[in-house]
């Protein structure tokens, strides 16, 4: 009598080594989009923050010029008449170097303008702030003027270029300097 085998039992290989290559794609697939996916945040982020950097930078520079525009016409007016008045209000207008040297000459500018019944007012006629900084608190501004003057009894309206450093203060935007130069023509 012949017996009757039972049917071969499939050998099976693990579940690692028949997955191989296609194991090892899937793996690369799903590191690939976590990659992809941490770099795509990743720029995203950088850009939302260069974004936000920008909207306050041009925050900071319209804040800094209208600060700017009203501290420069300030300065502008002087008036030999009310030098107290004048010079509290330029130091009021100035912080850092140009609040300083305003300090330091008040004494000396005081007479100059008194003996020369000096009086002047300014306009600005164009201005604009070409760099702020909101992180820092600094901006600077460029611009013209026109600067009515009167010494003793001749008057004369010059045309000044200027330019503007301003920092902010807990009080608003001051000036750190401010210089001007004459516009032939």
């Amino acid at each position: 009598m012949t017996q009757v085998q039972p049917p071969p039992t499939a050998t099976r290989r693990p579940a690692i080594r028949r997955s191989g290559k296609k194991g090892l794609l899937i793996a690369a697939v799903v590191l690939a989009v976590v990659a992809g996916g941490a770099l795509g945040g990743s720029a995203w982020w950088h850009a939302h923050q260069a974004a936000e950097r920008a909207a306050a930078d041009a925050a900071a520079g319209a804040d800094a010029l209208r600060d700017g525009r009203q501290d420069i016409d300030t300065m502008n007016t002087m008036d030999y008449r009310r030098m107290d008045a004048c010079v509290k209000a330029w130091l009021s207008a100035t912080t850092g170097t140009l609040h300083g040297q305003l300090t330091q000459a008040a004494t000396g500018l005081e007479e100059q303008f008194q003996t020369q019944k000096l009086v002047t007012s300014g306009k600005i006629t164009i201005a604009k702030v070409i760099q702020a900084d909101s992180v820092s608190g600094t901006a600077t501004m460029l611009g013209t003027e026109d600067v009515q003057v009167t010494l003793g009894s001749a008057q004369s309206l010059k045309h000044n270029g200027f330019r503007a450093d301003l920092i902010r203060t807990p009080a608003g935007w001051r000036l750190d300097a401010f210089t001007t130069d004459p516009i032939q023509g």
